[in-house]
């Protein structure tokens, strides 16, 4: 990847390509292996970029280690770019938090709850650290009403560190990933400044997402409560459709006849014994053939009836009640199962 910033060896600041002179008149050196560098303007041919001086005997060596300088060096000249700013304005995202579990019958259940919608945030007291760490782990932090906010920059090969301070704490992540996208199309014919472009991508336009936010630990007990309402709901549906099942059965005649010598199970059995031993039939309920707690025996419409039809996935009332509502093709039938098969996911 072409290196869009550099460090200008006599100010030990991070400069533009926009803001230095042609070749090795630049005065710079890379931001990772702090090789001599050269700028290169290419006339709209392609973007203006810094590289690795050539004269340097070390360049092929040294340019392994530079692999990650995009990010590198976009995330300090952001970083010291909002240490000339006086107040930050800074683009904050929609989050909504998701609890799951399960039913004691294995169904998932799940609340959603919108933790804070989007904002824009905007303060005079910020602070800009120069390195982070496990127990620091922010670029940028600030307050707001009195909550804390720290800003993480984050890439591919970045450490990815704990955020969550304290629950009063909050963590904005700022995935830099898709600015060396934006890099990668820039074109050198733009009015602005790739510099220009990565500040505006910190500040607003950027990929953003909340690691943790201070008003989730007082909306997480109102969700585990709702999760438990929705949990004895499934659970009662399910007990309801359990019950229905177990009365259909049971009022349903049997076909299946059972063997009481060798246990075989037989569908419309031809005479009065078992053909294996020469034992009388017994008539077996319907309620003890079928486990109303297996789906895949059970239509899919009404999960009440006996699936028959259509590889067992219907009963015979469902599949009219559908000829009724105009389905009565094959390929009607198994569009509707799809559907029905969706739902039930």
């Amino acid at each position: 990847m072409l290196i869009p910033f550099a460090i200008h060896e006599k100010t030990g600041k991070y400069v533009d390509i926009s803001e230095v002179e042609r070749g090795r008149n630049c005065g710079c050196i890379c931001p990772s292996c702090k090789q001599r560098l050269v700028a290169r303007f290419c006339n709209g041919e392609r973007i203006d970029h810094f590289a690795h001086d050539a004269s340097n005997n070390q360049a092929d060596e040294k340019k392994k280690e530079c692999d990650y300088s995009f990010f590198v060096a976009a995330k300090l000249m952001i970083k010291q770019s909002l240490v000339d700013m006086e107040s930050l304005a800074i683009k904050t995202p929609e989050w909504t938090k998701t609890l799951t579990d399960e039913d004691r019958f294995g169904n998932q259940v799940t609340t959603t709850k919108r933790i804070t919608g989007e904002k824009q945030l905007d303060t005079t007291s910020f602070t800009v650290h120069e390195s982070t760490s496990s127990n620091q782990p922010f670029d940028v932090s600030f307050e707001i009403g009195g909550y804390p906010i720290g800003v993480r920059l984050q890439y591919t090969n970045r450490d990815n560190l704990e955020l969550r301070v304290s629950s009063k704490h909050s963590a904005l992540v700022i995935d830099l990933d898709d600015l060396a996208m934006e890099y990668d199309q820039f074109s050198g014919t733009s009015l602005k400044t790739f510099k220009e472009v990565a500040i505006e991508y910190f500040l607003q336009s950027g990929t953003r997402y909340w690691k943790c936010h201070a008003r989730e630990a007082s909306l997480l007990p109102e969700m585990l409560a709702d999760l438990e309402v929705k949990k004895q709901a499934s659970e009662k549906e399910r007990e309801a459709i359990l019950v229905t099942r177990r009365h259909i059965l049971e009022q349903t005649v049997s076909h299946y006849k059972s063997c009481g010598s060798c246990q075989t199970v037989v569908y419309d059995a031809v005479g009065l014994v078992c053909r294996k031993c020469g034992t009388f039939y017994t008539d077996v309920p319907l309620s003890e053939v079928f486990d109303v707690e297996d789906d895949s025996k059970f239509c899919m419409r009404c999960q009440a009836k006996v699936g028959v039809k259509y590889d067992n996935n219907l009963c015979s009332d469902c599949v009219a009640k559908y000829i009724n509502e105009g389905v009565w093709r094959d390929k009607d039938f198994a569009r509707e199962i799809r559907k029905l098969d969706n739902i039930k996911r």
